[in-house]
């Protein structure tokens, strides 16, 4: 399962690489669900909801394909479990708090799923935090400044989506004129 959700990744990082994206900010481990639910509860509630919807993926994974569209369908639209997050975001790698939705159009690029992005209609994937849309922006150099902050935060991937999604990483970042 590790392996195909590192060749289901790769696509992610293959954007990564030309242009920046700070829901998967690699180059620094870490992965932003700040948009992707509301009202989190707290970490462990969070992690234990991954945890699961990482179990239930499993059951539309064999080693030949996946069910991409059951596995979204499996509950109701803009439904989120209980600690607040949506029901499609998983594991890419627990260990190092990578987290992403196989639905995302950059992971099923190339799947025959018959649409360009599984997310429409569940969730609002047009949204784009207030950081992530300055940051797209922002020049190489300014860019490369933010991610040297936030690399001095040493923050977790639940602190960094916390803090991406109340914008006090930004507020601080613009506060220091770094």
């Amino acid at each position: 399962m590790q392996a195909f959700l590192s060749e289901l990744f790769i696509l992610t990082v293959k954007v990564e690489k030309i242009k920046r994206n700070l829901c998967q900010l690699e180059e620094l481990g870490l992965s932003c669900i700040g948009c992707c639910g509301f009202d989190f509860t707290n970490k462990k509630e969070v992690m234990e909801a991954l945890d699961r919807n990482s179990d239930e993926f499993k059951d539309f994974y064999d080693n030949e394909s996946i069910d991409l569209k059951g596995f979204r369908d499996r509950h109701p639209k803009d439904i989120l479990r209980i600690s607040g997050i949506c029901y499609n975001l998983i594991w890419k790698d627990k260990e190092r708090g990578l987290i992403f939705c196989p639905l995302h159009p950059m992971v099923i690029e190339g799947q025959n799923t018959g649409q360009k992005d599984l997310r429409e209609g569940h969730c609002n994937p047009g949204h784009l935090c207030r950081i992530a849309y300055k940051f797209m922006k922002w020049s190489r150099d300014k860019q490369d400044r933010y991610v040297a902050f936030l690399k001095s935060k040493n923050l977790d991937w639940y602190e960094y989506s916390i803090k991406n999604d109340d914008g006090s990483l930004l507020d601080e970042f613009e506060q220091h004129k770094l």
